[in-house]
């Protein structure tokens, strides 16, 4: 299965779904579908994601606080999903709000898992 019908299928199955976005580890867009956002603003916010996401995760480590498993940021007028994935990549799901967050996430997992499958060989983050 490719990579953008993985994120496709993630945007059907999250209800307000306007952006998916599969990250590689500098946080830049290996691939995205995005159905009413500029393409350069979610390859913007997938960069700045990146940057956060590899900091927090390092921040995690060093005080030995385990492994990031799932972020949410709230904001006004937009959810954003993001799940860690081996080798440094991530996933991410970007909702308009008011959103069904429960099937979202949920979405955001079953594409996590198909992605590890197709990308990884099953291997886990």
């Amino acid at each position: 299965m490719s990579f953008l019908n993985i994120l496709n299928r993630l945007l059907e199955g999250a209800p307000g779904g306007v952006s998916a976005l599969f990250l590689d580890e500098s946080g830049e867009v290996v691939e995205m579908v995005s159905t009413d956002l500029p393409q350069d603003e979610v390859r913007v916010l997938g960069a700045y994601l990146g940057i956060y996401l590899r900091q927090l995760g390092r921040f995690l480590a060093s005080n030995r606080l385990g492994h990031l498993r799932t972020v949410a940021v709230e904001k006004d007028s937009l959810h954003l999903h993001a799940l860690p994935l081996p080798e440094g990549y991530y996933l991410v799901l970007v909702q308009r709000c008011p959103a069904v967050v429960a099937h979202g996430r949920r979405s955001l997992l079953e594409a996590a898992e198909a992605l590890r499958q197709d990308a990884f060989g099953g291997a886990s983050a």
